[in-house]
């Protein structure tokens, strides 16, 4: 087998190293996000380098992370005459672009034609990761032959 980072990934390790340190805690019933810091605190670690030992700037991070979550945990149930056509809650906020900091209000974003492009293209990106992350489960094929339809519409 050939081991790659994803995409967009920011881990500078040897993605060969990587799986080799990863197989060993899986095969020792370990492998699990503490595990895989403890066995990275060494300087010669091939993961070492991806991990923030500074422990005041992971503590930011950290924060920073816990706000992302908060952000993405509010919903909003909308009410029959708003632009969201849903009975169950929706996302509050939703950050449209990598490269923009800032979430904006799905209200908002729906009742624009360019933004609402902007979040189906979004979606339609994430319903590809959805597939190439579990393509190799034969019983979701018929969700991913409802996925290639809206692609092909939205083409």
């Amino acid at each position: 087998m050939v081991y790659k980072w994803k995409e967009a990934s920011r881990i500078k390790a040897n993605p060969d190293e990587a799986a080799i340190v990863m197989f060993d805690l899986a095969n020792r019933n370990s492998l699990d996000a503490e595990s895989l810091v403890e066995v990275s605190k060494p300087e010669d670690a091939p993961l070492h380098r991806d991990f923030d030992w500074n422990d005041t700037e992971a503590a930011v991070k950290w924060r920073n992370h816990q706000a992302r979550n908060i952000i993405n945990a509010l919903v909003l149930v909308p009410e029959e005459n708003e632009a969201i056509k849903s009975q169950e809650p929706v996302r509050a906020f939703f950050k449209i672009t990598e490269t923009q900091n800032n979430y904006e209000s799905t209200v908002l974003l729906i009742s624009k034609p360019d933004t609402r492009e902007i979040l189906l293209r979004k979606a339609l990106g994430e319903l590809t990761a959805f597939q190439n992350k579990y393509n190799a489960l034969r019983e979701l094929s018929a969700i991913f032959d409802a996925i290639e339809l809206v692609k092909e519409k939205e083409k």
